[in-house]
C-alpha cells in the first residue's frame, strides 16, 4: 500500500484524510485494531491488496516488501505465520517497508532493518503515520526544532529522531525506538557476512553474491509488474540497468531520464545508453523553471509539497517541474516497480580519503557542513552548536567522545546515516505511487561492501560488473568526472587535517560562482511575487540569517532547499 496513518480510537482524524486526498490517494480501508484505528491508503498508480488477515490478526504493509522471494501478499501470509510460530527469517526479509500487525490482540510495528522507510509519531495524540504532513495537519500548533532546521537547510539531510517540528519524531533511528507504550517495537535483525581482513578476490565475490541474490529475489516480482531505471550519466544507475538487463525479462525493463532542453550530459549519456540496448528513454517535456509564471511556480512547489511530503533533502529541490507525483506518473507509464541507483557510491570509494585517522571535528565542519554551509550559517555559536548536535545524533555510528575518525567511520556515516536522510528519503515518496527500491541499500548488499573500502580507489569495481552484466552498456563511453585535486593523503590532509577547502576557494573567490547564483536568485524573486511573500516570513530570520543564506550558496541545490523550507513555514506559519 502507498500509506497509513495510526490513531487511537478516540481521535478524529478528518484533517489528515483530507491531506491524504490531496495527495492523490484514494478512499481508504480501515481497521480496528484493539485500542487504535488504522487508515489503510492503497498505491496511488498500483494499488494492490498489501494486507492480510487471520481470524482477529492482521498484518499490513505500507512500501515494498518481499519475503521468501514471495509475490507481495503470498509474503505477507508467510511473514504472519512464522511470526506466530517464532521463526521469522530476517534475512529472508526484502525491500523498504514499514509493518503494522496485530496479533492476539497485541500491536507491533516495524519498518526494514536499513532504516530506509521513515514513520513519523507525535506522542501526545499518538498518532503514527508514514505522513510527515498527515501528521502535522492533525496538530493545532507546532514549534520548530531550530538545530533540525538549520541541519536540514545546511546539510540537505536531517539524522535521528528529529524533525523541523518539536512535536514529530521518526520512530526508530540509531538502533533506538520512538514509539507510544501501546505499540511495540518488532526488530528484524539481519546478519551479513563481513570479513575482518578480506582479500581482494573475496571481498568481490562476496559483493557480487550479494547482488545477484537481491536481483533473483526480485526477479518474478519485476517480471510481473515491469520496472522502471531512471538513467543518468553515472555509474549507479549504468550498474543498475546492466543488473537489470542481465536478471530481469528484456521485454519487462522500462527506462527514462529527466528531460532537459538543451540537453546536458544526464540527457545525452540516457540516451546513448538506452540505443546501446534498443530501448526507448522515455522523456517527459517540462516547462523549465525559469519559464515558469508565477502561477505555474506556486503550483509546482504545491505539489511538490504534497509529494515530497515536506521533506528536503540532498538535490531534491521543489522548483523543478519533475519533482511531482504528476511527473512521475507519466514516467512510470507501465511500469509497477521503480528502481533507482542511489547507494551505489559503496562500490567505489568516492571519498578519497587516506587510510589514517583525522580529526572528527573537522571532518564534520569541513565535509558534512561544508565551507559554504558554515559561511552561510553566519555565526560560530550555531556552527559549534550543529556539530555537537549531529556528533550526539551519530553516536550510534561513532563515539561522541572520539576526537578521531577514519575511512570506515566515514563509511558507516553515508551507508548508515547519509542515505537514510538523503537520497533514500524517496524511498517513501516514490512508494506512494509504486513499489520502489534500490538494491544498493539492501542489508547485506550495503553492509558487504565495507569489505571494498580498501581495495577501491575509482570506479573500476562498478565498470567491472557492469561489463560482465551487460557488455552493451560498458561499452557507451563514461562521462569524465570530476576527480579530486590531490591524491588521498594530500587530499585528507589539506581538507580535514588543516581544514583548507580548495574547490570551496576556488568556487567562490575565483570563479565567484556565489555571486553569480545571488545575483540569478535576487531576479527570481523579483519576477515572482509568490517567491517573495514566502521568503519575507519574519521567522526565516530567527532561524537563520537570510542576507547571509542567500550570498553564500554553492550551487541551486542550495537555493532551492532554502525556497522549500520557506514553503513549510508559509504552509504552517497560522500554527507556528
Amino acid at each position: 500500500m502507498g500509506a497509513f496513518i495510526l490513531y487511537p480510537t478516540n481521535t478524529d482524524v478528518e484533517k489528515a484524510q483530507l491531506l491524504f486526498e490531496q495527495k492523490g490517494f484514494c478512499k481508504p480501508l480501515q481497521f480496528s485494531l484493539g485500542l487504535f484505528n488504522l487508515l489503510l491508503y492503497p498505491k496511488i498508480v498500483y494499488p494492490q491488496i498489501n494486507h492480510f488477515a487471520a481470524g482477529n490478526d492482521m498484518v499490513i504493509c505500507v512500501g515494498t516488501f518481499l519475503y521468501k522471494g514471495q509475490q507481495v501478499l503470498e509474503g505477507l501470509q508467510s511473514f504472519y505465520y512464522d511470526f506466530c510460530e517464532k521463526r521469522v527469517d530476517s534475512n529472508s526479509v526484502q525491500g523498504t517497508f514499514s509493518l503494522v500487525l496485530y496479533v492476539n490482540g497485541a500491536l507491533y510495528l516495524t519498518n526494514d532493518d536499513e532504516n530506509l522507510y521513515p514513520v513519523y509519531v507525535n506522542h501526545n495524540k499518538k498518532i503514527v503515520s508514514s505522513s510527515f504532513l498527515a501528521i502535522a495537519e492533525q496538530l493545532e500548533t507546532l514549534s520548530l526544532n531550530r538545530l533540525s532546521v538549520i541541519e536540514n537547510l545546511i546539510t540537505g539531510c536531517s539524522f535521528g529522531f528529529d524533525t523541523y517540528f518539536n512535536e514529530i519524531k521518526r520512530i526508530r533511528w540509531g538502533n533506538e525506538v520512538n514509539l507510544p507504550q501501546e505499540i511495540q517495537y518488532l526488530p528484524l535483525s539481519k546478519k551479513s557476512v563481513i570479513l575482518s581482513k578480506p582479500n581482494k578476490k573475496e571481498a568481490y565475490s562476496l559483493q557480487q553474491q550479494a547482488l545477484a541474490k537481491w536481483f533473483n529475489t526480485f526477479s518474478s516480482f519485476a517480471n510481473q509488474h515491469g520496472c522502471e531505471v531512471g538513467l543518468s550519466s553515472g555509474y549507479d544507475s549504468r550498474l543498475l540497468l546492466a543488473l537489470c538487463l542481465n536478471h530481469f525479462n528484456f521485454n519487462k525493463v522500462n527506462v527514462g531520464s529527466n528531460h532537459k532542453n538543451p540537453p546536458d550530459d544526464d540527457l545525452r549519456t540516457a540516451r546513448r545508453l538506452a540505443q546501446a540496448v534498443n530501448k526507448d528513454c522515455v522523456e517527459i517535456p517540462v516547462v523549465p523553471t525559469k519559464d515558469m509564471t508565477t502561477e505555474q511556480l506556486e503550483h509546482n512547489f504545491r505539489m511538490a509539497f504534497l509529494f515530497y511530503d515536506g521533506q528536503i533533502r540532498t538535490n531534491h529541490g521543489w522548483s523543478r517541474e519533475y519533482r511531482t507525483a504528476h511527473y512521475r506518473k507519466k514516467v512510470l507509464g507501465v511500469s509497477g516497480l521503480g528502481l533507482s541507483g542511489h547507494a551505489g557510491e559503496m562500490l567505489r570509494n568516492d571519498f578519497n580519503l587516506d587510510r589514517f585517522r583525522f580529526s572528527y571535528n573537522k571532518w564534520i565542519l569541513n565535509n558534512i557542513i561544508g565551507k559554504s554551509g558554515q559561511q552561510r550559517i553566519g555565526n560560530n555559536h550555531d556552527l559549534l552548536q550543529l556539530v555537537s548536535y549531529i556528533k550526539s545524533k551519530l553516536k550510534h555510528i561513532v563515539d561522541t567522545n572520539r576526537k578521531f575518525i577514519n575511512i570506515n567511520d566515514v563509511h558507516r556515516y553515508y551507508n548508515e546515516a547519509w542515505v537514510q536522510s538523503g537520497p533514500g528519503i524517496r524511498t517513501s515518496i516514490e512508494n506512494q505511487l509504486s513499489y520502489y527500491a534500490s538494491p544498493f541499500t539492501d542489508y547485506n548488499v550495503s553492509k558487504t561492501a565495507y569489505n571494498l573500502i580498501h581495495f577501491l580507489d575509482d570506479a573500476r569495481f562498478e565498470k567491472r560488473l557492469i561489463n560482465e552484466n551487460c557488455g552493451d552498456v560498458a561499452a557507451v563511453p563514461y562521462e569524465i568526472k570530476n576527480r579530486e585535486f590531490a591524491p588521498p593523503f594530500l587530499n585528507t590532509t589539506i581538507t580535514y587535517r588543516l581544514g583548507i577547502d580548495i574547490r570551496h576557494i576556488f568556487r567562490m573567490h575565483i570563479k565567484k560562482r556565489n555571486q553569480k547564483l545571488s545575483a540569478n536568485f535576487k531576479k527570481m524573486i523579483k519576477k515572482h511575487k509568490f517567491l517573495q511573500a514566502v521568503l519575507n516570513n519574519p521567522k526565516l530570520n530567527e532561524l537563520i540569517p537570510v542576507d547571509s543564506y542567500i550570498s553564500n550558496c554553492g550551487d541551486e541545490a542550495e537555493q532551492d532547499r532554502f525556497i522549500a523550507f520557506a514553503f513549510v513555514l508559509h504552509m504552517y506559519s497560522k500554527k507556528l
